[in-house]
């Protein structure tokens, strides 16, 4: 087929025709990013919301977690303020320490003690407990004694303080001869 057309006219309308191709994909293309901006403004605004929500979330739990604690530890503080009062009212009965000292004035030599046991008895008159003591204290020693003329010699001792009362040996415990491990209970008085 032929033309009548030069070809400096021929090229400018093949110029023509791929620029308006371009043209409207350029057009088609930013439709296409316009509509996807619009399409995830719906998905921004919602993903907002729930920020904000977690957000104020997460606040709330951090608040309710320090009324958790304060209350934590006003729990500890009530708890020692029972433990304070509790030491208060047997303060003026037998010292631990003091007690320790004595004891160990009284020990005699080839002998270890090995454990100190002290608690203190608030019975009354329905207190059906052997080992307790009106307001007294129960003390327990636990040790090694070298011989059983030693361990005797420990209890006869003990059974000499004034402050010690109902000291107790078992049996059992002079049922050897050497290297005896021994318990001896008593009770302490005011």
């Amino acid at each position: 087929m032929r033309t009548l057309l030069p070809k400096n006219e021929i090229r400018h309308i093949k110029h023509e025709y791929r620029l308006r191709w371009i043209i409207l994909a350029l057009f088609l293309l930013s439709a296409a990013v316009w509509i996807g901006i619009i399409s995830l403004f719906p998905a921004y605004i919602f993903s907002a919301v729930e920020g904000r929500n977690a957000s104020d979330e997460s606040v709330k739990i951090n608040n309710e977690l320090e009324m958790d604690n304060d209350n934590q530890i006003l729990a500890e503080a009530q708890d020692a303020n029972t433990v304070i009062h509790a030491t208060a009212s047997t303060q003026d009965s037998l010292f631990f320490s003091s007690l320790i000292e004595d004891i160990d004035a009284r020990r005699v030599p080839g002998m270890i003690l090995t454990s100190f046991s002290l608690s203190h008895a608030h019975g009354g008159a329905g207190s059906n407990s052997v080992n307790t003591a009106v307001n007294g204290s129960i003390i327990s020693i636990s040790g090694m004694a070298a011989t059983r003329d030693i361990l005797v010699a420990f209890e006869q001792n003990l059974e000499n303080d004034p402050r010690l009362t109902a000291v107790e040996l078992p049996v059992s415990a002079l049922a050897e001869n050497t290297n005896i491990n021994f318990t001896i209970s008593m009770q302490g008085i005011q």
